[in-house]
């Protein structure tokens, strides 16, 4: 049944998601056939302006693409503590099971639509000064640069699905307040918001005093293009960012767990 509701779940956000997809790609097309007209075929100060001007919408336009891709994952889920409740727990699914399903089809989409963004800066702007030839001769730089990479993409993806999670629980939380649904919700969001950038100011605070970002930064770069590196070096410079996937790991967990028992116990559908 939880397939059932993964293909459902996709069917439903690719009738929004898609269209606004596409209509991004479309903007980049013309923004980067727009740059090369003006940079090769047409130079002139117009085209250079609607190249800008091109360029700007595009920006916008990656932004409304994450913002509507994240907008319809909690909206989903939050049509699900209203009318809509009635319906969805009446199916043969348990409360996990449709909270995982709305947070795997967003992560789905995030991680996909960033995906192709990167590749296609990456083929468009930076492939051109890589020495591929390089890389791929050095058996240690492919194989701890691309440990970093796989290692970086995998906080992501839980970085994503965290976010999820946490914004499932303000949804779950103001669920409490049937009356007052949608500012509760909104209330303990800017709650949650609010701890969270306070703990995250003082952390970059301490951090930054003891020079540890730029420090181990260098040593993250140092170890991805040395000659050599053994595994027991890579896990010790590598050893923040599986620390920063654990406490995503644990404050997502945390959530799901919270939110769960909301919906489990406490949830007072209206």
């Amino acid at each position: 049944m939880f397939k059932k509701l993964l293909k459902y779940e996709y069917r439903a956000t690719a009738r929004v998601i898609l269209p606004v997809f596409s209509v991004f790609l479309l903007l980049v097309l013309c923004t980067t056939l727009t740059f090369f007209v003006s940079q090769y075929l047409l130079p002139g100060a117009l085209m250079e302006w609607l190249s800008s001007v091109l360029a700007g919408l595009s920006f916008l336009g990656f932004a409304a693409v994450l913002v509507v891709c994240s907008l319809l994952t909690v909206v989903r889920f939050y049509q699900m503590l209203g009318d809509s409740g009635y319906l969805y727990f009446s199916m043969p699914v348990t409360p996990s099971q449709h909270t995982w399903s709305r947070a795997l089809v967003g992560t789905t989409w995030t991680m996909a639509f960033l995906l192709v963004c990167a590749v296609g800066l990456f083929v468009t702007n930076i492939s051109a000064e890589i020495n591929f030839d390089t890389i791929f001769t050095d058996f240690s730089i492919t194989w701890s640069l691309f440990a970093i990479l796989l290692l970086c993409l995998v906080q992501c993806a839980a970085g994503i699905i965290c976010g999820y999670f946490v914004l499932f629980l303000c949804c779950a939380l103001g669920a409490q307040w049937t009356q007052h649904r949608l500012l509760a919700t909104f209330g303990v969001y800017l709650a949650m918001g609010a701890i969270s950038q306070v703990f995250s100011i003082v952390l970059l605070i301490v951090a930054w005093l003891f020079d540890a970002p730029m420090a181990w930064l260098h040593s993250l770069f140092d170890i991805s293009v040395a000659d050599g590196v053994s595994l027991t070096e890579y896990f010790r410079i590598s050893l923040p960012l599986w620390l920063m996937l654990l406490g995503t790991a644990i404050l997502g967990g945390i959530c799901f767990f919270v939110t769960k028992k909301l919906l489990e116990k406490r949830l007072n559908l209206p």
